[in-house]
């Protein structure tokens, strides 16, 4: 029952657009910048680990140096601990930090640009690994600041959500554009478990002439930690989408791809 009442609350706040410069701590990525397996939680070696910091500007092309300044939290404070300077890949809009930890404790890591502007700032907690942790990160299934929390998560699109039993109308990938746009409803479910989060932050991409997604805006939505919840979003144009579901941490849950034509 307790469940049946708090589903009438999965959507709580308005969406809001944010900037979708971001830093992600993982242990590897794609040819394209996108982290594999990021996380905010990470197991080291007595000796040190290292663990992937890798910095997307949300688009644009990078044509500079970046400087990651890192801080450690001593008390109540953050001091500034190291400042690494990074080359990006020409014509890239990422760039990547492989960075050694040689202690554990809490770090923030501001990415800023030869101006001195901050891009982004994004915070990981460092552990020294037990006899029993099997890998530099941390793959605990139960961990929601690990993506491997989400191993048989999922993010559906319909142009409906019932509240109660989370049945999605007209499920699928294709949808037709109505006059004044059209607005789908996108169910994410990480069932048994809840999704271990009270926000959702979607990164939208829609795809360009030249066949590549390009992001588009970042939303945010405050949701109840249940083991599903749906946002809506409207879609003024025709053309394809991806929706990169991520929870509150920036831990990536799961994508939805979707196509929308004018009638």
């Amino acid at each position: 029952m307790k469940k049946l009442l708090l589903s009438f609350i999965l959507l709580i706040a308005l969406s809001v657009v944010t900037n979708a410069q971001r830093i992600y701590f993982c242990a590897n990525y794609t040819e394209a910048g996108e982290p594999i397996s990021p996380g905010s939680l990470w197991n080291i070696e007595p000796s040190g680990g290292f663990v992937y910091v890798l910095f997307q500007s949300g688009g644009p092309v990078i044509n500079s140096n970046l400087n990651f300044h890192i801080s450690k939290l001593s008390g109540n404070d953050y001091v500034a601990f190291d400042v690494k300077s990074v080359t990006p890949t020409a014509g890239s809009n990422w760039a990547l930090l492989d960075y050694k930890f040689m202690s554990e404790g809490d770090y923030r890591f501001i990415v800023k640009d030869v101006d001195n502007n901050e891009l982004a700032k994004e915070y990981v907690s460092i552990k020294l690994k037990s006899s029993t942790t099997s890998s530099t990160t941390t793959t605990d299934n139960t961990n929601s600041s690990s993506t491997m929390y989400y191993t048989y998560s999922s993010v559906k699109a319909g142009t409906a959500v019932d509240n109660i039993t989370g049945y999605i109308t007209n499920e699928g990938s294709n949808f037709k554009l109505n006059k004044d746009g059209s607005t789908l409803c996108f169910k994410v479910s990480n069932a048994p478990k809840t999704l271990g989060t009270t926000k959702l932050i979607v990164d939208v991409y829609k795809m360009s002439s030249a066949g590549k997604y390009e992001f588009f805006e970042t939303l945010n939505y405050n949701i109840a930690d249940l083991d599903w919840t749906y946002f809506k979003y409207t879609i003024a144009n025709p053309g394809s989408y991806k929706l990169k579901v991520y929870n509150g941490q920036s831990v990536w849950i799961n994508d939805c791809l979707i196509t929308v034509t004018k009638k």
